[in-house]
């Protein structure tokens, strides 16, 4: 079936003090009506609730540099600054001024009867010129309240659902995500400065790529960084058609404008990064990741303006950029969710889901709410039909049980690692000495007995990946999954 969307316009008095929210579903899943069509009517804005929000997220802001401080081996008293609730409060606040009313109450009926159908209920926040103050709070938090007999949700990390910002498309219409047939194709581009405090992230970017050229190899062609100013070398590859670009660099307040930094501490206009990247609508990515780095010397709460509308308006359909700051090092645990998911699932929109909700899961910080995805083309499929991996799962698994066998993709030459029969006997041995129980261990070594093991690590990770989503709802085997996959990537 194909994908619900549930589109949600906030337009502004233009003074800031009451608003309009009106929200459409392009058909029913059940009836198959073509259009539905609510409103909130005229909202007045609540000064005490909207200065709250304003408030947390100040502290949010701030949230890295807090956590940097409770981490400091200096910090003996390891006081606890952090407040994990923050989000679930903020998100709350955000839910009551503009969707507690009938526009979600029926994105929440309507999310319901996506996951009844099976299918994904996307839903895009547009705001309206007039509403330009309330587009800039962080609505990746946005998260529906508990209700009798139904708990609430963050809607940015639901797997039956996509969150996106959306911008009115103009004269031109939504842009067309142009799908490759064979191989996605991958640019980074460090725009760091070339100095020492930098060196760390640089390193931790080029561990990324490597991660990424190991995990998505069969599936995607990923060449050197770019290192540097150097749009003419961009706009080269991008010749080549390249799907995407991710950008790292810093993004921050000078002279009067937000600028890009190059690496040798001058300043650029930012409408220069994006001239580089759109030369025309034909020599264009399909997806723009903007991965903002801190800058240690500025106040964190004044880096970044999104430059994700200037290359929406320039044409590009979907550009993921980060509104806080986020490490390379820290960074590089959601990219690689992001990119395998993109490449298994296909879908621009439940990668970036599928990555924000590890995040969450890893605890207290801030990240799962630092992506934000504008998604402007109807489509998120980055992969054609030859391009596109087997259903149920990414090409380079190789057999999810003993009888659901996939097609294994050439792997190209042979990479020097130990032996398939070496990774089985290895993860075999770790059930023994870490399953909790007999019956665990013989439920694991049929599992693992069952699968087709590669030579390369990373692509064994990934069968362990997909095993560990098989059984998500078993509390006795999904520890052991993990245990299996942090033993693969830390030795990988």
């Amino acid at each position: 079936m194909t994908d619900l969307e549930f589109r949600i316009t906030v337009r502004g008095d233009g003074s800031g003090t009451s608003f309009t929210t009106q929200g459409v579903l392009n058909r029913h899943p059940l009836t198959g009506a073509k259009e539905l069509e609510v409103e909130s009517g005229t909202v007045t804005v609540n000064p005490l609730q909207r200065t709250t929000i304003d408030l947390l997220e100040q502290w949010l802001k701030r949230w890295e540099w807090i956590a940097r401080f409770e981490n400091d081996e200096r910090n003996i008293a390891r006081r606890r600054l952090l407040v994990p609730e923050t989000f679930r409060v903020l998100g709350s606040l955000l839910w009551q001024l503009v969707l507690d009313n009938n526009v979600g109450t029926t994105l929440h009926a309507h999310r319901r009867l996506a996951e009844q159908v099976q299918t994904t209920l996307r839903v895009l926040v547009c705001f309206h010129e007039s509403a330009t103050d309330l587009a800039l709070l962080p609505w990746e938090f946005l998260y529906r309240p508990d209700a009798p007999g139904s708990p609430g949700y963050f809607l940015g990390t639901e797997t039956n659902l996509v969150l996106s910002r959306y911008m009115s498309p103009g004269e031109r219409g939504r842009p067309t995500m142009r799908a490759t047939e064979d191989k996605l194709r991958i640019i980074l581009w460090l725009t760091l400065p070339a100095t020492q405090d930098y060196q760390e992230d640089r390193d931790a970017c080029l561990q990324t790529l490597a991660t990424l050229k190991a995990q998505l190899g069969p599936l995607a062609t990923i060449p050197e960084p770019v290192d540097g100013w150097r749009p003419d070398e961009v706009v080269e590859l991008l010749g080549t058609k390249a799907d995407i670009v991710h950008v790292v660099g810093i993004y921050r307040y000078h002279e009067k404008q937000f600028k890009i930094m190059l690496p040798d501490g001058t300043y650029l206009p930012s409408q220069n990064l994006v001239d580089s990247l759109v030369r025309s609508q034909t020599n264009r990515p399909e997806l723009v990741v903007l991965h903002l780095c801190d800058w240690p010397q500025s106040d964190a709460t004044e880096n970044f303006e999104r430059l994700a509308p200037r290359l929406v308006d320039a044409g590009v359909p979907a550009v993921l950029a980060m509104q806080y700051p986020m490490q390379p090092g820290d960074a590089n645990d959601f990219l690689t969710t992001f990119y395998e998911e993109l490449v298994e699932s296909n879908d621009v929109g439940k990668a970036v889901q599928a990555a924000r909700a590890r995040s969450l899961r890893q605890g207290e910080q801030r990240r799962f709410g630092a992506p934000v995805l504008y998604l402007q083309s109807a489509e998120g499929s980055l992969l054609g039909r030859r391009g596109r991996p087997a259903a149920g799962g990414t090409a380079l698994k190789l057999r999810t049980s003993a009888s659901d066998t996939l097609p294994r993709p050439d792997p190209g030459p042979p990479v020097p690692a130990r032996p398939g029969s070496d990774i089985r006997q290895e993860l075999l041995d770790q059930v023994e000495l870490n399953a909790p129980d007999a019956d665990s261990v013989a439920v694991m070594q049929n599992w693992i007995d069952d699968q087709d093991w590669p030579t390369e690590r990373a692509a064994a990770a990934l069968i362990v990946r997909s095993g560990g989503r098989d059984h998500l709802d078993d509390e006795t085997l999904r520890p052991l999954f993990a245990m299996l996959l942090r033993v693969l990537r830390k030795a990988a």
